[in-house]
């Protein structure tokens, strides 16, 4: 039965195999490759740019904490006019930024959303506990720099913003670590689907290069018993005389 296959038919069917292979793992590769930029810009932007944004902002905080010292300036720190005013703002303005892009506690981005979910499934709520208590404290000690710099010409207001502005240090430190730890559940991320997306592309390319020499072996059992009887037909002319018909009923 299997000789009467056609020969055509089955070259047509080992071509059509091997161009579906190739086609499911370009597809399938683009789509890995597709998930894992989508991973890495996520990282980048919602992590990396949020980390320098801290770095920032600690350091606006670190600045506040010293001009306001009591022995600022013996020490050589004199505020120019306006400077801790400044500073405020810029840490009331990094405030709302962290609220917008940043945060993923309680983040209402897709992206935000998305990672929190994956944050969760790993078990590691704690960590979004922990960012939901730091900023808490830290939009606590900005209210009370708010209300001190209204009337920062008084000794009372500098003295609380002198009580709040280690506060807020020490809490954008806090957030800092937070987000170091978000960075690498992200790249744990993106490393555990590039090993899946390695899996799946190995697993299709042995299917289909099993798949292709099956089919190679049946086109070989469709030509090579033809060409074995010609041949003995073949012989047996040039060798008796005989002329015996090809009984083959392929369409070939």
């Amino acid at each position: 039965m299997l000789l009467k296959v056609s020969v055509g038919h089955r070259l047509f069917l080992l071509v059509a195999l091997q161009t579906a292979i190739a086609v499911l793992l370009v597809t399938t590769a683009m789509m890995s490759l597709s998930r894992i930029a989508a991973d890495t810009e996520h990282m980048y932007r919602s992590k990396v740019l949020g980390i320098a944004d801290l770095g920032h902002a600690h350091r606006h905080a670190a600045m506040l904490q010293t001009l306001t010292r009591p022995d600022a300036a013996k020490l050589g720190y004199l505020a120019p006019p306006g400077s801790i005013t400044d500073l405020v703002q810029e840490l009331e303005r990094f405030q709302h930024r962290y609220r917008a892009q940043w945060q993923t506690a309680e983040g209402a981005s897709s992206d935000a959303m998305r990672f929190r979910r994956n944050v969760q499934q790993l078990g590691m709520s704690d960590v979004l506990e922990k960012e939901t208590g730091a900023m808490k404290r830290f939009e606590e000690s900005i209210r009370g720099l708010r209300e001190a710099n209204d009337d920062n010409r008084s000794i009372a207001a500098t003295d609380e913003i002198r009580v709040h502005a280690p506060n807020v240090r020490y809490a954008i430190g806090d957030l800092l670590d937070i987000n170091v730890k978000y960075a690498e559940i992200a790249n744990q991320q993106v490393s555990r689907h590039a090993d899946r997306s390695r899996f799946v592309l190995l697993a299709i390319g042995l299917a289909g290069t099993l798949l292709t020499l099956m089919m190679g072996l049946l086109v070989r059992r469709a030509i090579a018993p033809r060409i074995r009887r010609l041949v003995g037909k073949v012989h047996r002319f040039r060798d008796l005389g005989l002329v015996e018909q090809t009984v083959d009923t392929g369409d070939d």
